[in-house]
C-alpha cells in the first residue's frame, strides 16, 4: 500500500507541470527532479502514459502557498487533444457571483432589473485545487461531427466553424463523455471566464461591443433582423479570457453541469447530480440575441435539460486529478 499518492499523467498534460515551472522556476525543478528520479526507478511504465509518485506535502505546499500568485500571473496554456484545442486553466481562487452592492449598481444602471441579477448572491469565494482543462473555443459543427456527436435536431447554422446550436443538455453532456471529458460546473465555467479577480467580462471590467457577438436587443424588443446569428468560433479575438479561452462571452449560451440552485454555490449540496433528469441547469456566456449585461460573466440563468434553441451551445472540459 503506497503511502504517497499516485498521479497518472498523459504527455500533453506535461503542459501542467511545465506551466506551472514559468512561474516557479527553482520550485519545479525541485519537483521534476524528484519526480524523473521516482521514474528512472519505475518498475511500471509505458511510452503513452506513466505513473509516477509526488510527495503530497509538496503539492499541499504548491497549492496553499502559491494558487493565488500563480492565477495573477497565469500565462496562458494550450494543448490538442484530438484535434480540440483546450486551455489549462490554473488551480486557485475567486469570488463567484455578484456583491449586494454591485447587484445595487447594476439595477441602477441597467433599468432597475434588481431581480434580473439577485440570484448571483450571496457572493462566494470557491478555490479549485487541482487545475483543469477546458475548450478553447464552444464545440464547432465540424467537431460535432467528428466525434460523431447525436442530436435530435439539426443546427441552425451549419456553417463548419459556427458552433454547434440546438443541443440538449442530455446531447451535449454524451458528446464530452464521448471525448472523456465533460461538462464543466458553472463555478469552473465563471472561473475559467472571469479569473481569479473576477473580471465583470471575460475581457475586463469596460463593456466593449467588439469584443462579443451579441444583440443590441433582448425579449420582446428583440426585432425581425436576420443579421443578427452567431459567428465563427474565435472570431471576436480581443474578448479572449485570461487563460485562453474564446466566446465566453456571446455567440451561444453554454451548458454546465450544474442543477439551477440558489447561491452560496456548493458543489456538495447535490447541484452537480448527474443523474437528475428534469430540474433545470444553468447557462451561461449569453448568446448573439441578447444585450450586453446578459454576457457578464456573473450572469446566470437556467433552461431545462431537453430543451433545444439555437441560441445554446457547450464546451467540455476535462479534469486533472491527483489520487
Amino acid at each position: 500500500m503506497p503511502l504517497l499518492p499516485v498521479a497518472t499523467f498523459e504527455w500533453h498534460e506535461l503542459g501542467t507541470i511545465t506551466g506551472y515551472h514559468l512561474l516557479w522556476e527553482d520550485y519545479m525543478k525541485h519537483l521534476l527532479k524528484n519526480c524523473w528520479n521516482i521514474i528512472k526507478h519505475a518498475t511500471h511504465f509505458s511510452i503513452r502514459k506513466f505513473t509516477f509518485i509526488i510527495p503530497i506535502l509538496l503539492i499541499y505546499n504548491l497549492q496553499n502557498e502559491h494558487s493565488s500568485v500563480l492565477s495573477e500571473n497565469w500565462i496562458p496554456q494550450e494543448s490538442n487533444f484530438q484535434g480540440v484545442y483546450m486551455v489549462l486553466v490554473p488551480m486557485g481562487c475567486f469570488m463567484m457571483g455578484s456583491s449586494n452592492e454591485e447587484i445595487v449598481t447594476l439595477s441602477s444602471q441597467y433599468r432597475n432589473l434588481s431581480a434580473v441579477f439577485s440570484n448571483q448572491e450571496p457572493q462566494t469565494r470557491v478555490c479549485f485545487d487541482a487545475p483543469f482543462w477546458i475548450d478553447k473555443y464552444l464545440i464547432t459543427n465540424k467537431q460535432f461531427k467528428q466525434f460523431n456527436g447525436s442530436a435530435a435536431q439539426e443546427g441552425f447554422w451549419t456553417v463548419d466553424n459556427r458552433p454547434r446550436d440546438s443541443i440538449s443538455w442530455f446531447e451535449a453532456q454524451k458528446f464530452c463523455v464521448s471525448r472523456g471529458a465533460r461538462l464543466s460546473s458553472e463555478a469552473e465555467w465563471e472561473y475559467a471566464a472571469r479569473g481569479w479577480n473576477s473580471l465583470e467580462y471575460p475581457w475586463g471590467n469596460v463593456w466593449d461591443p467588439n469584443n462579443a457577438i451579441w444583440s443590441l436587443y433582448s425579449g420582446s424588443e428583440y426585432p425581425i433582423d436576420l443579421s443578427r446569428q452567431t459567428a465563427d468560433v474565435g472570431s471576436r479575438p480581443k474578448g479572449v479570457s485570461w487563460v485562453g479561452s474564446m466566446d465566453m462571452a456571446g455567440n451561444l449560451w453554454e451548458w454546465t453541469n450544474s442543477l439551477y440552485k440558489p447561491y452560496p454555490y456548493d458543489k456538495n449540496d447535490g447541484r452537480e447530480n448527474d443523474n437528475d433528469t428534469k430540474s433545470p441547469r444553468v447557462i451561461r456566456g449569453g448568446s448573439w440575441r441578447y444585450s450586453n449585461f446578459y454576457l457578464m460573466s456573473a450572469y446566470r440563468i437556467f433552461e431545462y435539460p431537453s430543451a433545444v434553441d439555437n441560441q445554446i451551445g457547450f464546451r467540455c472540459v476535462r479534469s486533472i486529478n491527483w489520487f
